[in-house]
């Protein structure tokens, strides 16, 4: 057979097909904010940050959680108050998993906090982690990808999710789709000034984000349990973000870090259903089964604290005003356990002091003037 015929066989249009198919996901690979949607561009700041962010590797602070703490704790106050280079690594709709794997991110990048502030909303205990599905290719690696997929035993979880980080434009397909239609109406994606605010206030802010004082979002949220019996009896951790909760404590035990898990507060009404529910209950017996087998391990509980329904945007997450002064007092529970000459240990169960509004005026770049900011350098730039 010449060599012609040999060549002639070869399925050179399923060949050029592939190329073309690996050098437009190759395109795609580097994230531009065009193609992110607002989770994803969330999940991929952890990631990232975890994994080469100088205040990320370099904090004795490392927050870590879902977004009441992205929101509720900053950084600049506590490095004011407590005099620690701190950094927040939250990401808005984490489950546990996603925590722990942010975490040894960081210790792997080479971090070493003395302490980890960490919270896990009872919202996203309860559910499984494929609730995340979307945005888990955004937040792993080879290695993580492989410890979720242990940790859930979840194979279809596994398959989509690697398909995901094998393929960005079926990662983004829904962020392509509207790239396109506003490309072809001469405009640009509406949520990409959102996106721009969002990513500087994250850089300006040591990972956090802060809301406007007196800033105020439509929620339909609901306690978990939903109807149908007593949701405070019916509430249960899914067994994988147990697990990764467990997970957690001991891989900082581990490098030797304390751990501080906050019980954040919410709105006083949203509280008192949660409490006419049974879930503060549930709630509370799953943290004291945990509490006991962590050494490292001390529950920050600000529940209780009286913040005022003006400081919250809706029923869990706080403004700017709410957000300074929760953090105030988290400096203060912190110190003793950062402090060698404090003597004892600090209890395993600590509850917050009660609301006090900031000491002093924010200085901090909220999310109005991020979004001002950013608008204008759009401006002279086009």
């Amino acid at each position: 057979m010449d060599s012609a015929s040999r060549r002639s066989r070869l399925p050179l249009g399923l060949i050029g097909a592939a190329v073309l198919v690996a050098l437009i996901e190759a395109s795609l690979s580097d994230r531009p904010i065009e193609h992110a949607t607002k989770p994803g561009l969330a999940w991929g700041f952890g990631a990232t940050a975890s994994a080469s962010h100088p205040g990320a590797i370099g904090a004795e602070v490392l927050c870590l959680g879902d977004s009441l703490v992205k929101l509720g704790v900053q950084p600049p106050v506590l490095e004011g108050r407590l005099g620690l280079r701190s950094f927040n690594l939250a990401v808005p709709g984490a489950p546990a998993p996603a925590s722990l794997l942010l975490l040894r991110k960081a210790i792997d990048a080479g971090a070493r906090p003395k302490v980890v502030v960490v919270d896990f909303d009872e919202n996203l205990l309860a559910v499984s982690p494929r609730e995340g599905l979307e945005q888990w290719p955004e937040l792993l690696d080879g290695r993580g990808w492989l410890d979720l997929t242990l940790l859930t035993g979840d194979l279809d979880l596994a398959a989509r999710v690697g398909l995901g980080m094998a393929l960005p434009s079926w990662r983004d397909r829904r962020a392509i789709r509207e790239q396109v239609v506003a490309a072809l109406n001469d405009r640009e994606r509406a949520i990409l000034p959102e996106l721009r605010a969002l990513r500087r206030n994250w850089l300006r802010n040591g990972g956090a984000q802060l809301a406007p004082p007196g800033d105020r979002v439509p929620s339909e949220w609901r306690p978990p349990g939903g109807d149908g019996g007593p949701p405070g009896r019916r509430w249960k951790s899914h067994p994988a973000n147990e697990a990764a909760v467990h997970r957690l404590f001991e891989l900082a035990d581990h490098y030797g870090i304390t751990v501080a898990w906050l019980l954040p507060p919410t709105r006083p009404d949203w509280q008192s259903r949660r409490d006419s529910l049974g879930i503060v209950d549930a709630v509370d017996r799953f943290v004291a089964e945990v509490r006991s087998g962590h050494r490292n391990l001390v529950v920050l509980d600000a529940r209780a604290s009286g913040f005022p329904a003006e400081v919250f945007r809706d029923p869990t997450h706080l403004d700017g005003l709410g957000a300074v002064a929760l953090t105030e007092s988290l400096a203060e529970a912190l110190r003793p356990m950062l402090d060698p000459s404090a003597g004892s240990p600090p209890p395993g169960l600590v509850s917050l002091r009660p609301f006090e509004p900031p000491a002093g005026p924010i200085s901090q770049e909220d999310m109005a003037r991020s979004a001002a900011i950013t608008a204008a350098e759009e401006t002279r730039r086009r």
